[in-house]
């Protein structure tokens, strides 16, 4: 894998006990074997021979552990749970228990399920019967097409009927769920009314956690980790969500993905821009991509980025994604080329996802750099907005390495 690295790692990770025998790949294309060793936030660790190596995370394309994706025999039956973060677990049952939402993963080719920790805040939709084709694509184009309000799917001769409210909570024995209907009427139903599936509409979160890496296993199962812990011959893994999924031995796990996969950089995106127009007899450039004014690169911190955008104030920036992203990151900050100019002017930066505001900051020249890590899972249109927040000129501001991560 040589495409380029996620950045913005927050892996917090120790190794005790045994090592794992695994495949290091570098972004360069240079490979080695070793025993895993751990995982920090600066280096992946590795025992190659009598020499403990780190690989800094940033020069980190993957971690090949070597068991693969088992094929399930024709016969295998799963339902599909989708985290809010995108994670993907195919389980065989479940149960509601009050808030907590209790699995059966599913098992096979002998190598041990993992255990995980859900509860409803981080659930996103459990889709009935999902190993067949025809399940998923009523699901999607029923989740495409949901409302703002929870829902309880039945299934009918191929037909999904969803019944939409709030689903309150499960009882003790979690195989009845309590429902506030659209009339707010609050009634119990059994867990198998919901033949199609649930869905649970939940209020999506603006700033997240940055994903660390993708985490493969041998169930097909799919995690956006924002943490990884590496602990003997097992390993634990906490989603962006905030689930926690325990894999108590590595026969389970496939590999670790720290490439980013599908990445579009907003430069290399096009954009519609809206700006004022320029005084008489001056212009004003609204936007640039990858440098400033002066054609130099964008540096903050003393760090130059080769990518990124460089906004001019009153300045805004409209993006198509079609809803085919997760997240939005960038570096943000006033870049050092002006940082002594101006010392008390300041700009607001307003991201809106789909019309909603998702996030707004004021940015003085005084701050240091700041790491953005937003939601945009499922966003169609995403508006980027300079405001200038002072009446001092100068108020440009950089979104150095501005990227959206499928």
């Amino acid at each position: 894998m040589t495409r380029p690295l996620l950045s913005g790692l927050l892996v917090a990770c120790a190794a005790v006990g045994t090592a794992v025998a695994a495949d290091f790949t570098l972004l360069s294309g240079k490979t080695s074997t070793g025993a895993l060793v751990g995982v920090d936030a600066k280096a992946v660790s590795a025992k190659v021979g009598e020499e403990t190596v780190k690989y800094p995370v940033k020069d980190m394309a993957g971690v090949d552990l070597g068991p693969k994706v088992i094929a399930l025999p024709p016969a295998t039956k799963f339902d599909l749970i989708e985290l809010t973060d995108g994670s993907l677990v195919r389980v065989t049952d479940f149960k509601l228990k009050k808030r907590t939402v209790a699995v059966v993963p599913l098992a096979a080719g002998g190598a041990t399920p993992p255990e995980l920790d859900l509860t409803m805040t981080t659930v996103f939709y459990l889709c009935r019967d999902a190993h067949e084709l025809a399940s998923r694509e009523r699901w999607k184009k029923l989740v495409a097409n949901r409302r703002q309000r929870d829902m309880l799917v039945r299934l009918a001769d191929g037909t999904l009927f969803p019944e939409e409210g709030t689903i309150l909570e499960g009882n003790e024995a979690g195989d009845r769920i309590v429902f506030q209907n659209k009339d707010d009427q609050k009634i119990e139903f059994p867990i198998t009314r919901a033949g199609g599936g649930l869905l649970f509409n939940q209020p999506p979160a603006a700033v997240v956690p940055p994903t660390v890496c993708k985490v493969l296993d041998v169930f097909g199962n799919v995690l956006y980790a924002q943490a990884v812990t590496v602990a003997g011959s097992g390993l634990t893994v906490k989603t962006v969500a905030g689930a926690t999924v325990t894999y108590k031995s590595l026969d389970a796990v496939s590999k670790l993905d720290f490439s980013s996969g599908n990445v579009a950089y907003l430069s290399d995106l096009e954009a519609t821009a809206d700006a004022p127009p320029p005084p008489p007899d001056e212009a004003v450039v609204p936007f640039l991509k990858d440098k400033v004014l002066g054609n130099t690169p964008l540096r903050l911190g003393g760090r130059v980025y080769p990518k990124g955008l460089w906004l001019h104030p009153e300045t805004t920036l409209t993006y198509k994604l079609n809803g085919e992203y997760r997240e939005f990151k960038a570096v943000v900050g006033i870049d050092d080329e002006g940082r002594e100019a101006n010392l008390n002017s300041a700009a607001v930066l307003t991201v809106f996802a789909d019309g909603r505001e998702l996030f707004s900051k004021t940015y003085a020249r005084k701050d240091d750099p700041q790491e953005l890590t937003l939601n945009v899972k499922d966003v169609k249109e995403l508006k980027v907005r300079l405001s200038r927040d002072t009446l001092f000129t100068g108020s440009h501001l950089d979104l150095a390495d501005a990227r959206l991560q499928k």
